[in-house]
């Protein structure tokens, strides 16, 4: 079934497309797409991956003495956020550009903001 699905030009992917997307193959339909099965999940994973990340950079940075610790913070909080969206993104399954923008962006949102806050303490000298 998969194969005429392809033949006929449907949407089936490595796998054939069955299972991956209720209803709609590998990619699924636009709603499914942009709204992904790990929407849940994905922005407070990247946020668990990025607390290490932070952590060590609070500590490499700390010796520098910024002037401007809030942004410091917010500086090393979009980093480490980053880095953990793309460590994040090795690993996950749903890799539609409107899910990675809607999903991720609110993660590195709050790494940023936590950073941002945890600048003003963290970083004083």
């Amino acid at each position: 079934m998969a194969r005429v699905r392809l033949a006929a030009g449907g949407t089936g992917g490595a796998g054939g497309g069955d299972g991956d997307l209720a209803d709609g193959g590998a990619h699924g339909t636009a709603a499914q797409r942009l709204l992904g099965g790990s929407r849940d999940r994905c922005p407070i994973r990247i946020a668990a991956v990025s607390a290490p990340i932070l952590a060590a950079l609070f500590r490499a940075i700390r010796r520098e003495a910024p002037t401007n610790l809030r942004r410091a913070g917010a500086t090393l909080g979009l980093a480490s956020g980053a880095a953990a969206a793309a460590v994040y993104a090795l690993a996950c399954t749903e890799n539609a550009p409107a899910f990675v923008l809607i999903w991720y962006s609110p993660a590195s949102a709050l790494v940023t903001g936590v950073g941002a806050m945890l600048g003003q303490l963290l970083l004083r000298w």
